[in-house]
């Protein structure tokens, strides 16, 4: 928004900007979906954060050896089958919805009663607080590799977290979102979902470029990610600076 005003109010152009764990709409926020009734989106893009939380805490039956395949494959799931299962509410029939349901098993380690109870949709305190299959343990939820004490083993999700368009206009602007796997907060997919829905025409899309960390909402908390994240952004930086004069 900042990007947009200054450039059609102010007449200052940008090469690039770059996005740190990025969430432009609320709706696809999967921390309250239960109150945007009807609203199944946030329950597909969050997906792929869950099966990457759930393959680090080890919580997958039979869990993959590497991670970026395995969430390409919780990708296309979500958006898929699981997608059409929401879609189709009161009228999925029993034998799909327990099909559905182990799915979500093995992408999210929770049990399948568990997962049928929540009639397939998990919020993220949900996730957060089910995840680690102990009542006393909350895992967190700007970076799922944390853990900390439940406040109220009682509770249905968790009650705290543990780790507490102008592109059209200037069609040389270059956009760079980074995101970490293990963020609940702003889900890595959440953005990719977004940048793939601007409406842009089809020159304009090479200009989107994405980069993904183990880590979590604060990306530079990560010692190894830190560094990658700041080689990414000095390269994007080098790479969409003008030329000289």
């Amino acid at each position: 928004m900042l990007v947009n005003l200054l450039e059609t109010d102010r007449l200052v152009d940008f090469n690039g900007v770059i996005l740190l764990s990025q969430l432009l709409n609320v709706d696809n926020s999967p921390d309250a979906p239960q109150f945007n009734i009807g609203m199944d989106l946030p329950y597909e893009l969050v997906l792929p954060s869950f099966a990457a939380s759930a393959w680090y805490h080890h919580k997958l039956p039979g869990a993959p050896a590497e991670l970026a395949p395995w969430l390409t494959e919780a990708e296309h799931f979500a958006m898929s089958d699981y997608a059409m299962a929401l879609e189709a509410g009161s009228t999925l029939p029993d034998e799909q919805r327990q099909a559905i349901a182990a799915k979500l098993h093995q992408y999210t380690g929770l049990p399948i009663d568990y997962i049928l109870k929540a009639d397939l949709r998990i919020s993220g305190g949900e996730f957060a607080k089910n995840l680690q299959g102990d009542t006393d343990t909350t895992t967190g939820r700007l970076d799922a590799r944390f853990s900390g004490p439940t406040l109220d083993p009682l509770s249905k999700q968790a009650d705290y977290d543990p780790q507490s368009a102008a592109m059209k206009y200037n069609p040389d602007l270059h956009v760079l979102l980074n995101a970490g796997y293990f963020d609940l907060a702003t889900p890595f997919y959440e953005g990719v979902y977004e940048m793939q829905h601007l409406g842009l025409q089809s020159p304009l899309r090479k200009n989107i470029e994405f980069a993904f960390y183990q880590s979590g909402h604060m990306v530079y908390a990560h010692q190894d990610a830190l560094k990658l994240l700041h080689d990414n952004g000095a390269d994007f930086i080098r790479r969409t600076a003008a030329p000289p004069h």
